[in-house]
């Protein structure tokens, strides 16, 4: 994710605007969605879009910065460039513009953006891999609760994954021919599991990273699963390893 100031050039006159957002290619896509559909808050960006065509536009990145910054610089270099399109003379102000419907919009945008970062901050720790077997995991029926737990996230973090608000960029698992064997090796009455199904599981806590905790979650077992894992049950699949 890219935090940022960027700028909105007229290729034909050079004029331009200027933005800031923690999540740059996001806020691109607002901005075009606004653009193309005719209700972007910036009347003057707006009329000159709509003058010229999306084709002599160029969006570009001018300056990194962490989230925290982005005020402080954007107001530097709306103060120092002095941008044609931008309806406010200070980031996040209206000084000297009345609360118009459009201008309201942009401050829904700014709210928005926080409410996101926020969300979004949560899940900022987490690695791809972590974040796809999180997509497995719930692909396996594991409980949003049960991942969080696992991951030391909020359910509603797990949510937004699932339901790419965040990390869009990570596939959906799919049910491989492989889980399907493991969920019918699965038995039957009270703590009864196969060898076949046990062995598997201590398989890959061998070969892998894999916690007794994370496995009893993505299997959905008891604690028994942990004397097998440490060979104090079943003991006969240890040499079969």
């Amino acid at each position: 994710m890219l935090s940022g100031i960027y700028k909105i050039t007229n290729k034909v006159n050079g004029k331009f605007y200027i933005g800031s957002s923690f999540n740059i290619d996001k806020r691109k896509r607002e901005h075009l969605y606004k653009l193309n559909n005719n209700i972007h808050h910036s009347k003057y960006l707006q009329n000159a879009w709509n003058k010229y065509g999306k084709n002599n536009f160029e969006f570009l990145v001018i300056a990194k910065c962490p989230q925290e910054y982005l005020i402080k610089l954007e107001n530097f270099f709306l103060k120092q460039l002095k941008p044609a399109y931008n309806i406010a003379p200070e980031a996040g102000s209206t000084y000297g513009y009345k609360h118009t419907i459009d201008t309201k919009n942009k401050f829904k945008s700014i709210i928005q953006d926080r409410k996101d970062s926020k969300k979004t901050n949560k899940a900022l720790k987490l690695t791809y891999d972590e974040v796809f077997n999180i997509k497995k995991l719930y692909a396996l029926n594991v409980d949003y609760k049960q991942i969080a737990f696992l991951y030391k996230i909020s359910p509603s973090t797990v949510h937004s994954i699932i339901n790419k608000n965040i990390w869009k960029e990570v596939p959906d698992y799919t049910i491989q021919e492989s889980d399907i064997i493991l969920n019918k090796q699965r038995i039957v009455k009270g703590y009864k599991y196969s060898d076949e199904f046990l062995l598997q599981i201590l398989k890959e806590y061998k070969e892998t990273n894999c916690t007794m905790l994370s496995l009893r979650i993505k299997y959905n077992m008891t604690k028994y699963l942990d004397n097998v894992l440490k060979g104090k049950s079943k003991k006969h699949l240890q040499k079969l390893i």
